[in-house]
């Protein structure tokens, strides 16, 4: 009996420089829950991927993006990823009132402690200073339960 077995490569596997990937439940030092899911990349060519969701879990904001920028830190240990973003529901207007992009920086925490985080609103022009340049902090987030990783070729 001969078995055959096909292996299907995606077209752009391989082809990332720089990679964030993650999700978890986050809390923040004002006491606001919310999960975070990230997957970003980028081609090291000015071509970028992935998406971005935030849900807060008393329900008052859920928004999505499509990542347009990302920039990890000369150290690999933090990283920065934004895109404009749709409110999924969004009764305050957030989305609106802030610029209309996601901003999410995030910091490794290594072995044994929790990664950091920072989620904000901000104009494009904003979000593409914060990917410009390396983000040192303040992170107002501690990821409870999930874990970030930060990845460059």
């Amino acid at each position: 009996m001969l078995l055959a077995s096909l292996v299907l490569i995606p077209v752009g596997a391989g082809s990332w420089d720089d990679k964030i990937t993650g999700g978890g439940q986050v809390t923040t030092y004002g006491g606001i829950l919310f999960n975070l899911s990230v997957s970003a990349w980028d081609d090291g060519a000015g071509v970028y991927g992935g998406q971005m969701q935030y849900s807060r879990y008393d329900g008052t904001l859920d928004m999505h993006a499509t990542v347009d920028c990302v920039h990890v830190n000369s150290d690999g240990l933090i990283a920065v990823a934004a895109g404009p973003a749709k409110a999924q529901y969004d009764p305050n207007n957030y989305v609106g009132t802030t610029g209309g992009w996601m901003v999410v920086m995030l910091k490794e925490g290594g072995v044994g402690y929790g990664d950091e985080v920072r989620v904000l609103g901000r104009t494009e022009a904003d979000a593409r200073a914060f990917c410009a340049a390396d983000y040192l902090g303040p992170f107002f987030g501690y990821v409870f339960d999930g874990n970030f990783n930060i990845r460059s070729k």
